[in-house]
């Protein structure tokens, strides 16, 4: 009768149509990934910065940031430790970890737990080796000699070369040319002038999880649009000789 109703009216969704979708995880690693996945959402969208402060999600509830929490917590926290200092310092380090994860920010046929079961990885049908194949050869360049440089030198550079300012990066204004200005100067610093996402993440007072995401969002993003990746190449090439004047 709900399929029917949904049909003649247009209305679609759990109430009309089919029940969700379960699977079964027995894997330590899957379930870090599932955690993972599903409280950086909030990151990965741009929501918020920190998955700290997204309300509609069990982050804070596990980090016992929440004085009634409503999901079984200590329950999550048995898997990830002994003691719940522990595992609160476990779940931290898997978050971080999985924060740079090429996978992050994918949906959910391209997650590796969600293909349990399904062809191992280097099938042709396998989604996640078409992503791999995709990315590769995208790192053009690696032959240019770089200066080294601190963090705070390359991120001055590289924003005075991008028209924003470093107080720009450090707030939270989600205009268009900022956000793109943070993700291309954090994985261009990651990726080619061996920077780490912490590093960027601490000078422009943000959340380590943050600044991996910028870099794991960059990366893809370089990877399909044409557009961006010159505009790599060429911030790239400019800081080079802005550094060496």
């Amino acid at each position: 009768m709900g399929k029917r109703i949904s049909c003649q009216n247009r209305f679609f969704g759990p109430l009309w149509q089919g029940r969700y979708r379960a699977k079964l995880i027995e894997d330590q690693r899957y379930f870090d990934q599932l955690v993972a996945y599903i409280h950086l959402n909030p990151v990965v969208a741009g929501i918020v910065e920190d998955p700290g402060e997204y309300a509609w999600s069990g982050h804070r509830e596990i980090l016992g940031l929440t004085p009634d929490p409503i999901a079984s917590t200590d329950e999550v926290l048995r898997l990830f430790g002994r003691t719940q200092r522990s595992a609160r310092a476990a779940y931290s380090r898997a978050l971080a970890s999985h924060a740079v994860a090429e996978w992050i920010g994918e949906s959910p046929g391209r997650i590796p737990w969600w293909r349990l079961g399904r062809p191992a990885s280097g099938d042709e049908d396998d989604p996640d080796t078409a992503v791999k194949a995709d990315r590769k050869g995208k790192s053009g360049g690696e032959g240019r000699d770089r200066p080294r440089m601190s963090v705070e030198v390359f991120l001055d550079l590289g924003a005075g070369i991008l028209g924003v300012s470093l107080g720009d990066l450090s707030g939270r204004g989600q205009v268009p040319e900022v956000v793109r200005a943070r993700e291309l100067l954090a994985t261009l610093g990651v990726e080619r002038y061996g920077l780490r996402a912490k590093e960027i993440a601490r000078t422009l007072n943000k959340h380590p999880v943050t600044a991996s995401t910028w870099v794991s969002r960059g990366s893809r993003a370089r990877g399909t649009n044409e557009d961006l990746r010159m505009k790599y190449e060429e911030l790239d090439v400019a800081i080079v000789r802005a550094a060496s004047r």
